[in-house]
């Protein structure tokens, strides 16, 4: 957490509890305290009465840090290189959070981007949310995907000349021809040629009687004869599909939602859906930051020297 405070007219700046010399040369004359703590600062200036004037961005004093770094490198003990990552970790901390809370703006107006006020829109615009049908988006998914599994299965089942009915009757005609020469082989009298016909008679006599067949399996026959594996029949083309009655739902926003953008000197009716698309910037703005703020805060990490660390420069590399 950041935390410091610059006392213009001592030249003295204190990070945390650590106070020490610093220029301040380049802090502007009508300065006289600076003090920020977290994500939240305050200036008091010698042009006007001392009432402390907010801000939330500590890139301006960013140099002043630097500045302060250097000086405590050559302290009494020493700045570690450990306090150092820190203090610019804060640093980058702090701005991430400045930017984050920055105002968004949507059409016309601009949101109060804070926590607080995300909150209060959001109950908002859930006082207008509908559900709507709409079956026609799931409904397309849907028939196109049939579509696609019903070609598939038409081109490589039985498009054509049926090339797995081929397959499978070759096959068939492959094992008839195997138990052909079975049957004769285990016969009892072994014919002289083979018969040209399938089902020729067994010979006679005291051997093992041949096989015979079952549909789809083979096993020891009580008969004379062999019996093969019909040929199977082509198929029929797979017509394809259509679903209908599907219904997709979603969350729609529908109505006006009285409002007080920011750059508004009065509220407003608003759409509850401009309010919630509002948010929905606001939140991807917030993701983005939050990707350059963990990107930074790794780079600081890998920073070996204490100079290093003063010369890294926290507010550059930012989506905005």
């Amino acid at each position: 957490m950041l935390r410091f405070s610059i006392y213009k007219p001592d030249s003295i700046v204190v990070v945390d509890n650590a106070p020490l010399v610093v220029s301040l040369a380049a802090l502007a004359s009508n300065i006289v305290v600076v003090a920020f703590q977290i994500d939240q600062g305050s200036v008091e200036f010698n042009d006007r009465p001392n009432l402390r004037t907010p801000f939330t961005d500590p890139s301006p004093y960013q140099s002043l840090l630097n500045s302060w770094i250097t000086a405590a490198a050559s302290a009494s003990p020493p700045l570690q290189l450990a306090q150092a990552q820190q203090l610019k970790k804060d640093l980058v901390e702090a701005i991430f959070h400045h930017k984050r809370r920055l105002p968004y703006t949507y059409g016309a107006w601009q949101y109060d981007a804070r926590d607080e006020a995300l909150a209060n829109m959001s109950m908002l615009t859930e006082g207008n949310a509908t559900v709507s049908s709409d079956s026609s988006a799931l409904v397309t998914a849907i028939n196109t995907a049939f579509s696609t599994i019903t070609g598939q299965i038409n081109g490589t089942v039985v498009a054509g000349a049926n090339a797995m009915v081929s397959a499978n009757n070759g096959s068939a005609a492959a094992v008839n021809t195997w138990s052909y020469y079975n049957h004769f082989n285990w016969s009892a009298a072994y014919p002289t040629a083979i018969p040209s016909t399938i089902h020729q008679a067994l010979a006679t006599g005291g051997g093992m009687v041949g096989l015979g067949s079952y549909s789809g399996g083979f096993a020891p026959g009580t008969g004379t004869g062999y019996g093969g594996f019909a040929n199977m029949a082509a198929l029929a083309n797979i017509a394809g599909a259509s679903v209908t009655g599907v219904v997709g739902t979603g969350i729609v926003y529908t109505g006006n939602i009285t409002h007080m953008p920011l750059n508004a000197s009065a509220p407003q009716a608003i759409p509850a859906v401009d309010i919630f698309n509002a948010m929905l910037g606001i939140a991807s703005r917030r993701n983005t930051l939050n990707s350059n703020r963990l990107t930074k805060q790794i780079a600081v990490g890998n920073l070996t020297t204490i100079a290093a660390c003063a010369a890294y420069d926290a507010t550059a590399g930012w989506s905005f």
